[in-house]
């Protein structure tokens, strides 16, 4: 495609499981709901599918970085703590299942769930911008000899090699 699709999809899941913890949070404030429950179970649900989607993608770019590169061993460890975060909250969805109709409240099993999702994704996210901002990651998929004439051609200020 010509750009890293893993960096886009991934929002999806982040923006749906954080969404799901701030509804837990909520209903522990003392807001009980059926809504609350239903919006939080549905954001742990569409979370893990969209997890599951960036997946893809994201072991795609994984696997077109050498071994012996920095950026490998952080892209597993990435990988590591995201796999475990779906897995984490995948298990959270499937026990509100049975109850999510009715429910309106969390139970601290729930809760805890959602806490250990949120720190496990954290961890993830955390690692996955170490490989982009520090590694570079997906940001220059040409040669350094091809982004420099292209930053020369620009009249920008390239430093001597």
């Amino acid at each position: 495609m010509g750009h890293p699709l893993h960096p886009a999809i991934v929002h999806v899941p982040v923006g749906f499981w954080l969404a799901a913890v701030v509804f837990d949070v909520t209903m522990l404030a003392g807001w009980p709901g059926q809504a609350f429950f239903r919006i939080s179970f549905f954001g742990i649900v569409l979370g893990t599918a969209g997890a599951l989607v960036a997946a893809i993608p994201g072991l795609a770019d994984w696997s077109g970085i050498k071994r012996e590169k920095p950026a490998w061993k952080l892209g597993l460890t990435h990988m590591i703590f995201n796999v475990a975060a779906v897995l984490v909250w995948g298990f959270n969805g499937w026990i509100r299942w049975p109850r999510f109709r009715e429910a309106e409240t969390v139970s601290g099993l729930e809760i805890g769930l959602s806490a250990a999702g949120t720190i496990l994704l954290l961890i993830g996210v955390w690692f996955g911008k170490r490989m982009t901002f520090d590694q570079g990651t997906s940001i220059g998929r040409q040669s350094r000899e091809t982004l420099r004439r292209r930053a020369e051609e620009g009249k920008a200020a390239v430093p001597e090699e």
